[in-house]
């Protein structure tokens, strides 16, 4: 199985054989034109379906277990929040927007 098959696929363009269908209808091409075929390499912001490009990748989601004795203070000046654990484990920022960042 094409990972570009599977890509473009798991992104909601169709189903794996609409896909393959695509590229037999020479639909998929790379930012300079090229048409891709199924077994290219591909860097997902090259790839063009009908010219245009594909929307972005899911976004991940990461769950965190707060145990007891963890402590989650709240910066007052924006929308961040602040995970402290024991002095050996590394405190991180999380925001709203899903970025996250060393605290």
């Amino acid at each position: 199985m094409s990972q570009l098959v599977k890509h473009l696929a798991n992104l909601g363009y169709g189903t794996r054989r609409d896909i393959t269908r695509l590229m037999t209808q020479r639909r998929v091409t790379d930012t300079h034109g090229t048409v891709l075929r199924a077994e290219a390499a591909f860097r997902h912001d090259d790839v063009l379906v009908d010219g245009l490009p594909l929307d972005p990748p899911p976004a991940a989601v990461v769950l965190l277990h707060k145990p007891v004795g963890i402590r989650v203070l709240d910066d007052r000046c924006g929308q961040s929040r602040r995970i402290r654990s024991a002095p050996r484990a590394i405190p991180v920022a999380l925001t709203d927007d899903g970025a996250g960042w060393p605290a």
